[in-house]
């Protein structure tokens, strides 16, 4: 269900980009969240039904989603407000994230 996951942020962070883009972070983030709190509620739902493919569906395909448009919202900002170095901007960030685990 991880790898579902990461592949569902991938793609989804290639394909809403534009949106992202679009519709602002502020938006972007309140979708986020609903789609990764809603693929817990599912995978949750699956765990207690004993429904592998719901947690499937909730953590893999839908909090994957939430984590891809969670993903690029503050990484597309950063580009934004350092023009100059962008590159540095969000390598700093990824890695501020990364220590953060």
């Amino acid at each position: 269900m991880f790898s579902i996951s990461i592949v569902m942020l991938g793609l989804s962070a290639a394909l809403l980009g534009t949106w992202v883009e679009r519709s602002g972070p502020r938006k972007a983030m309140l979708v986020a969240a609903l789609c990764w709190g809603t693929g817990f509620v599912v995978g949750s739902a699956g765990i207690a039904s004993g429904q592998l493919w719901l947690l499937y569906l909730g953590y893999g395909v839908i909090g994957g989603i939430g984590l891809g448009i969670g993903y690029i919202s503050p990484v597309s900002t950063l580009i934004k407000w350092f023009p100059d170095r962008p590159g540095l901007a969000t390598g700093m960030a990824i890695r501020a994230s990364a220590a953060a685990r």
